[in-house]
């Protein structure tokens, strides 16, 4: 066995972590088989082998989040530690070492979306009713985890594997993942998908592309599946041809492809730039020079005033704020954000069959940020608010942090900063809807219906 990848399975995390881990993502899989009523469409039963795949395909979109989060943890674990220093000299070779990560890194993806489909097979065949046929197949299960679940799970392993080890940049690889996820749903619009209610039918020729460009094989899938009859959908699985099995063989391909291009881009140094290598030289030349100047030491005045604790709840937002604005959460808050809210702006407007014109109003676009936002926006303050308040005791800053004169002026700051992410994320939905103004040629805007958001 690979000495990294035995390495790591053997310290792969706390057990009792692992076990609750593997019971959440049970539960999950049993609720959504037991519980959702996603049919495809009129006489196919929940439990058919057309549903199933439907559902499958559905589920792999699970696999970019928790591809996301193993890649923080297992990826990035040599650089978090400094231990990328020591690494090469050990006697490992780097096809070794790429071999071992990226074994766990998919692994334990794997084994994660294995357990999912796990308790989402347990879930449905409890169910009852008559959208239930009778009789279990563990074909029809496992036919579709292999060409959705399996092939998924090595397509978006292999790039994020790609991105983590060429930029080393976290923030690139959460961004890289959740536009995947974009791309999915976007696709899913123009391949006249079951799962997009109301979605107008495309031309055979965009289908056909979507097919082709889409990574993860649902368009593909129902490309292949449109002239199946009701009777067919619930007996038979769509058969792995034509544009599925091209679709699937593609991006087998491109996923051998993105691994041989971290092997041969694998950068061995992170090289700092010359520009600032000279602004380092220059600024320890310079507190060399002041150090030496030093002649008396001054004593600083002590003022308690209104201004300065003022300034006190400014300072305790501008930490606050650098904290959160150079994270990967909020690049990832701010993605799936603009995509949902863009998502439910696409809907307001395009009102299908029923309403043909498209009318890009300030006041309908106002009216579907604040239908869609709000709830969504109370969970991102619960994240965040949590965040931030605990975040001296995490560290153990906190005792002196309590000893200073203004830290009771710290809950003020705190206000002052969430207040400052919640006038960015609004700003950010003003923007879109601006822009699909824009887009659909409506140029007189109504400045008093995003006030009314704001």
């Amino acid at each position: 066995m690979n000495a990294i990848l035995q390495f790591q399975l053997k310290h792969s995390g706390n057990r009792y972590v692992l076990s609750l881990t593997g019971a959440i993502l049970l539960f999950v899989g049993w609720f959504g088989g037991y519980k959702f009523n996603l049919t495809a469409g009129e006489g196919i039963y929940l439990n058919s082998p057309y549903t199933i795949g439907f559902m499958m395909a559905l589920l792999s979109l699970s696999i970019i989040f928790l591809a996301i989060l193993y890649a923080m943890e297992i990826l990035f674990k040599e650089w978090d530690t400094r231990f990328d220093i020591m690494l090469f000299s050990y006697p490992i070779s780097l096809k070794t070492y790429l071999i071992g990560k990226f074994s766990t890194f998919t692994l334990k993806t794997f084994l994660s979306f294995f357990i999912l489909i796990v308790g989402f097979v347990i879930g449905q065949n409890l169910r009852t009713g008559s959208e239930m046929q009778e009789g279990f197949n563990l074909w029809f299960y496992l036919y579709p985890f292999l060409i959705f679940g399996v092939l998924n799970c090595l397509f978006i392993c292999s790039f994020l594997f790609i991105v983590a080890y060429t930029t080393r940049k976290k923030l690139l690889v959460v961004v890289g993942g959740l536009l995947l996820y974009v791309l999915y749903m976007v696709l899913l619009v123009f391949s006249n998908s079951p799962f997009m209610a109301g979605s107008t039918p495309q031309s055979i020729e965009i289908q056909q592309l979507s097919s082709i460009i889409d990574p993860f094989g649902a368009s593909a899938y129902f490309f292949d599946a449109r002239y199946f009859n009701v009777e067919q959908k619930n007996e038979f699985i769509t058969p792995f041809s034509g544009f599925l099995a091209l679709n699937r063989m593609i991006y087998a391909l491109f996923s051998l492809v993105f691994l041989w291009m971290t092997y041969r881009y694998f950068p061995l140094t992170k090289k700092a730039g010359k520009k600032a290598l000279t602004q380092k030289n220059q600024k320890d030349e310079k507190d060399g020079v002041a150090i030496h100047r030093l002649t008396k030491v001054k004593v600083p005045t002590v003022d308690f005033s209104f201004k300065t604790e003022f300034k006190s709840i400014l300072s305790f937002a501008k930490q606050d704020l650098i904290y959160l604005f150079k994270g990967v959460t909020i690049v990832a808050v701010s993605i799936l954000l603009v995509f949902f809210v863009g998502m439910e702006m696409y809907a307001a407007i395009d009102k299908g069959i029923r309403l043909p014109q498209y009318y890009a109003s300030s006041g309908l676009l106002a009216t579907s940020i604040s239908q869609s936002f709000h709830l969504l926006g109370a969970f991102i303050l619960v994240y965040f608010v949590n965040d931030i308040y605990w975040r001296s005791n995490a560290a153990g800053f906190y005792l002196i942090e309590q000893s200073t004169l203004f830290s009771k002026t710290k809950l003020k700051g705190h206000l002052v900063s969430i207040g400052g992410l919640l006038i960015f994320l609004t700003t950010i939905l003003v923007v879109l809807a601006l822009l699909f103004q824009i887009s659909y040629g409506y140029t007189q805007i109504d400045w008093l219906a995003f006030l009314g958001v704001v």
